[in-house]
Order: C-alpha cells, then structure tokens, then sequence
C-alpha cells in the first residue's frame, strides 16, 4: 500500500514544484536604441534576478578591412589526398539496388519538397496553426503594457495614432496602460515598458499542448502528394526560378 502513496505523491510533488516556479519577466524599450530587460525567478519565497541592458554604440569612423584569411585544403599525414570514391570501400557492401533506390529518392525529394513549400494548403494550415499558437502562447505569458510614451514633431500625426491606439486598446484588454503624448518634439520617438508573468507548469502544460496539436499527419498528406506528383504549376514554376 505504501507503493501506491509513493507512486501518486511523486507525480504531485513534482505538479506542485512546477506550479510554485513563477517566472516574472520586464522588458524596456527607449528609442534610438536602447533595451534593458529583467528576469525574475521566484520558488517558494527564494528569488533570482537578472538585469541585461543593451544600447547602441557610438558611431564612430573605422577603415574597413580585409580579410586575408587562405582557404586550407586538409590531407591527411602522408600527403595523399582521399576521394570520394575511397571512401566507400570496406567490408560492409551496399546492394546496388539499394543504391539506386536512395539515388532516385534523393532526385525526386528535392522537387517533392519544392512543390510543399510552394502547396497554399500546407501553408494555410501552418498559419492556422501558428495563429492559435501564438495566441494560446500570449495567454499564457500574460504579456501586458505596462507603460507607453510616443513622441511627435505633427501634431496632427499624434492625433490620428492617440484615436488608433485608443481603438486597440478597446479591443485587447492587455494594452490598457498609462500613456503619455509628447507633442513638438524634434525627432520621434518611443518610450514602451511590458511585462509578463507565469509558472512553469503553465508553461509546460502549454508547450505539451502545442506539441500535440501540431498538424503532424495533414502536412505530411500534403508532403506525401507532393512526392507522388512532383510536378509544379505555372505559377509555382515561376516562383521556384524566382528563387
């Protein structure tokens, strides 16, 4: 009996160290360039911060240089260079009908792969999917504004983007934050604070959940009619040697 309790307490401790791991994350945006980020971890009253600031570097004249490097070409100790064809003697010998399998699998992959990443219906899934992903993700980091400041030179300009972002703020909750106009400033410019908040079993539950509810067989139905007709269309045609 005691082998069960032990079996259904490891399962919980390890829900429960999962859902006491909080992860606090801060992020500042200050044009031109100036980012300053902090990451707290908090478990059980203990906490872990860390601070990353980045700015842009002064600009400053430096005479372009050139790179002197040689391409080295490697041998090996005796002097005798190996071709491909060496290589592949040995005691194991591969069929030739296995290789010329792998030969004409390796032709048809390429146009096979060309024509999926060209199939507007693999690509409406993947952005189905990325849509809900993303969506379910930002729920899931409770990513908010917490501060905005914009700074314009029009004053007419301001206007018209105070009416937009006072739209966006009706429609996502998360925007709702104080915010601070500056009118008649020489150049533009933005001053944007966020922040976010979760657990790790959140996280993990989120991430499990995106892991299986990839469209793993619908893209590979579309990856398997790509591979039985290879052939593009004209449009898709052009596009590839476009690319």
């Amino acid at each position: 009996m005691i082998w069960v309790w032990i079996a259904i307490a490891i399962p919980a401790l390890f829900v429960l160290t999962l859902a006491s791991i909080r992860f606090h994350l801060e992020a500042e945006y200050l044009s031109p360039l100036h980012v300053s980020s902090t990451a707290k971890i908090s478990f059980f009253g203990l906490s872990w911060k860390k601070e990353i600031h980045f700015q842009k570097p002064a600009e400053s004249d430096t005479s372009s240089t050139t790179d002197d490097s040689t391409e080295r070409v490697t041998e090996n100790p005796a002097g005798v260079f190996l071709s491909a064809a060496s290589s592949e003697s040995g005691f194991v010998v591969i069929p030739e009908s296995w290789t010329r399998k792998v030969t004409a699998a390796r032709r048809r992959f390429r146009p096979a792969f060309k024509k999926f990443l060209l199939d507007p219906v693999a690509w409406k899934i993947i952005s189905g999917y990325l849509f809900a992903a993303g969506w379910r993700l930002l729920r899931t980091l409770n990513l908010r504004l917490r501060y905005l400041s914009i700074g314009l030179e029009d004053v007419l300009s301001m206007g018209k983007l105070a009416a937009v972002i006072s739209v966006l703020r009706g429609i996502f909750p998360a925007l709702a934050c104080p915010i601070e106009y500056r009118f008649c400033q020489s150049t533009a410019s933005a001053r944007v604070q966020c922040t976010a908040g979760f657990s790790a079993l959140k996280l993990c539950s989120t991430l499990f959940m995106l892991l299986f509810t990839f469209p793993w067989f619908r893209l590979a139905a579309r990856f398997r009619a790509g591979w039985r007709n290879p052939e593009l269309n004209g449009w898709q045609r052009r596009i590839a040697s476009a690319l």
